[in-house]
């Protein structure tokens, strides 16, 4: 996996990868993963990581950090799974403790064998019992096959027993399910000191609608004062035919977006407004209507990452009279386009009269800077729904 390639897949909203670690404890890792995936496929050591070859699945692995408090030890680590069927690289972080640094990243490495891969081996092997989830978008009727069962990894105290967490959104999921041939749903809740925690995640990115469900949840925990975590991983995969369709690479519109966010920073007056979306849609011209997603979106995005603005998972598009509501994760792009206004932000530092002219364009501006100046919390503001003006001959992708 080249490192353009490695970077492009994270836009989860995690932290930067510093890998300090990587060459001197990845191996245990490695190791772990290969013997706990003994019994479910066969795996060999490559350059740069794993490869279950009879599967057409890499994985590579990097130590984040490694933290000592109290003799105890933790490790972070970034595990990224590959396939030609994933639109995106699959990015997962895991955390282990022990009593020295190499038994933390065996811990680590055996909770993401229990979540994460022994579903995607399930999935990719077929030999398993398998369930099928049926969605419907852009008038095409999409099957995606997940496994039967997937384990809730449990830690804490107990907690009663524990349900199937994808059980608690089957229903919805659907819905959020748009032209990618890969989905995989992340799923998390935990209680300590009273208070709980709960996150969904769809390819990376947090949908705050479902997570609701899962507080509702956690809420029927009769010990919230102690420590109990649940996590299932359930990954979603289509067999459809995509009629030899090629769409733009993550790398490719992540790079289109900083190049964007560039030109819109300089956006103070209609005249600059109209050169810059020009210039926009001139370098997208190969590229669809991606030129017009990134005027679109871009600003709206910026806004919510600058303000740290909870978002709904919904994004409403009007064209002309008519509106259709959509979920976040069916956009194609606009995942790679939070991850570029992301790489943006922290690549560029740009100034606030910049920021401000960006901002100035997105609908959420106004808004929210009267909200703030009336004394609003920026943590209790949440955009609801994302709206987007587009053409009547808008395609979704």
């Amino acid at each position: 996996m080249n490192s353009e390639r490695y970077y492009a897949a994270r836009y989860d909203g995690e932290p930067e990868i510093e890998g300090d670690y990587t060459d001197e404890f990845a191996v245990i890792a490695y190791d772990t993963i290969v013997r706990c995936a003994a019994d479910h496929a066969e795996a060999e050591y490559a350059d740069n990581g794993i490869v279950f070859e009879k599967l057409g699945l890499t994985l590579s692995c990097s130590i984040q950090r490694i933290g000592e408090a109290n003799d105890n030890y933790s490790a972070e680590m970034l595990f990224i799974l590959s396939h030609s069927i994933f639109d995106e690289p699959l990015c997962e972080y895991t955390a282990g403790i022990g009593n020295s640094a190499e038994e933390a990243i065996v811990n680590g490495a055996n909770q993401f064998c229990l979540t994460v891969l022994y579903s995607v081996i399930s999935v990719l092997d077929s030999r398993d019992e398998q369930r099928v989830i049926v969605s419907e978008f852009a008038g095409l009727t999409r099957r995606f096959r997940c496994p039967n069962e997937n384990r809730v990894y449990c830690i804490g105290a107990p907690q009663g027993k524990p349900v199937p967490l994808f059980d608690i959104v089957s229903k919805l999921i659907p819905d959020y399910l748009g032209s990618k041939n890969a989905y995989w749903v992340k799923l998390y809740a935990v209680c300590y000191d009273d208070t709980t925690d709960c996150e969904v995640r769809i390819n990376g990115a947090v949908m705050n609608g479902l997570s609701e469900l899962m507080y509702k949840y956690a809420d029927t925990w009769p010990d919230k004062k102690t420590f109990h975590s649940e996590k299932q991983f359930v990954l979603l995969v289509s067999g459809d035919e995509r009629s030899g369709r090629e769409y733009t690479s993550p790398e490719t519109v992540i790079a289109l977006t900083k190049s964007a966010a560039k030109m819109l920073s300089s956006v103070d007056s209609e005249e600059s407004d109209i050169q810059a979306t020009a210039a926009i849609e001139s370098m997208c011209r190969e590229h669809g209507d991606l030129g017009y997603e990134l005027r679109a979106l871009i600003p709206e995005i910026y806004t919510c990452t600058l303000f740290d603005l909870r978002q709904g998972d919904d994004v409403r598009l009007r064209m002309g009279d008519a509106s259709v509501v959509l979920k976040r994760s069916q956009l194609r792009n606009l995942g790679y386009i939070e991850q570029g206004v992301s790489q943006y932000l922290s690549e560029n530092a740009p100034s606030r009269e910049e920021s401000v002219n960006i901002m100035r364009l997105s609908s959420l501006f106004d808004a929210v800077s009267e909200a703030i100046e009336d004394g609003a919390d920026i943590g209790s503001i949440t955009v609801n729904d994302m709206t987007l003006k587009v053409p009547e001959d808008y395609e979704l992708l």
